[in-house]
């Protein structure tokens, strides 16, 4: 008798942990799939990326360790990312529109001074800037 006793509790505390777990699984799965998910409503970053380079001498030279500010019109915010060694810089945004522009520490203007952007759902490639190289007066 003891032994039913024990064997019918621990199937009913086997039972009981098989149905919460699924319950659990059953809850998680619903709120997984609502609208709010980070899984199902993700936030979309798209690449950007260009070149900045000088002429000088009938020559194109790349212009490394130069800043390039990217700023979104929508909010008003910007930041800067600076271009490598040879010359190229790359940045990931949120879709909307942009003026991208360069300049570098002695002031040159690149050539266009800005560029104004829509990015939507496609890598914007080769955002390129030019300028003169200049030197320090």
């Amino acid at each position: 008798m003891k032994i039913k006793l024990i064997l019918s509790l621990f199937l009913l505390l086997l039972g009981g942990i098989v149905l919460s777990q699924q319950i659990k699984t059953v809850v998680a799965q619903q709120t997984e799939n609502t609208n709010t998910s980070a899984i199902t409503s993700p936030i979309s970053y798209f690449a950007v990326s260009g070149q900045v380079t000088y002429k000088a001498f009938g020559k194109i030279i790349p212009a490394g360790n130069v800043w390039v500010r990217i700023n979104r019109i929508e909010s008003g915010s910007w930041y800067y990312v600076s271009t490598n060694s040879q010359g190229y810089y790359s940045a990931l945004v949120r879709s909307g529109n942009y003026v991208i522009s360069a300049i570098d520490s002695l002031g040159t203007q690149f050539k266009p001074s800005s560029r104004f952007v829509t990015v939507s759902d496609s890598n914007i490639d080769n955002i390129s800037f030019q300028g003169r190289l200049q030197t320090k007066k």
